[in-house]
């Protein structure tokens, strides 16, 4: 939430940009693509999208799946041994630990009940893709990394209609990212200097 947090507070610096610079790049490319200049309305989502869908979802991505080999380096060692098995890997990955907790809010159309609680059509609905990847009746021992596993379906990226459309060259960047990080750093271990085990602190322990 924090992450959310921090891009609300950098939208506004895109909207200041659109009244200001006539020539920013956002502005150039839609005058290309439609020959029409974007409302700030339209330039501040575009922002949201680029900086949450294109940037921090790729970054996280990478972010926890280094943390997760860092945590399990027999899996560290077998994918240095075999970088062939790294896609599976990171379908695997995203599915644990995925790049975004929350999914963007949801309005059913019409009343619907969800384990016993009644949600009135057009109500806000906030899911957790977190607590999804790790359902016990779709995978086996959620909570276990398991490379080996088909982890296909998973809701990391969405689903359906609401599956992301820039998670094949999210994914793409974060295996070229990897394979890189494994073959040129053999050294790479965690840093137990530190003892913030938190959430944030192990992060920081990659950076």
């Amino acid at each position: 939430m924090r992450a959310l947090g921090a891009g609300r507070r950098r939208l506004p610096l895109a909207a200041d940009r659109h009244r200001t610079d006539r020539t920013a790049p956002a502005q150039r490319c839609a005058t290309a693509l439609n020959g029409e200049r974007l409302t700030e309305g339209g330039l501040t989502s575009l922002a949201f999208l680029l900086l949450f869908a294109g940037y921090e979802n790729t970054m996280h991505l990478m972010g926890n799946s280094v943390l997760a080999l860092l945590d399990h380096p027999a899996r560290l060692r077998a994918l240095r041994a075999d970088p062939a098995e790294l896609s599976a890997a990171l379908t695997e990955f995203a599915r644990q630990a995925g790049p975004a907790l929350p999914a963007t809010r949801r309005f059913p159309p019409e009343g619907v009940e969800i384990g016993g609680v009644r949600v009135p059509a057009g109500e806000s609905v906030l899911l957790s893709l977190a607590s999804a990847g790790r359902g016990p009746r779709r995978f086996d021992a959620p909570d276990t990394l398991d490379p080996g596993r088909d982890a296909t379906g998973h809701p990391a990226f969405g689903h359906g209609t609401h599956h992301c459309r820039g998670a094949a060259p999210g994914r793409m960047r974060a295996e070229l990212a990897l394979a890189a990080l494994i073959r040129r750093f053999t050294g790479l271990r965690h840093d137990r200097r530190r003892p913030d085990r938190t959430a944030a602190g192990r992060r920081a322990q990659v950076a």
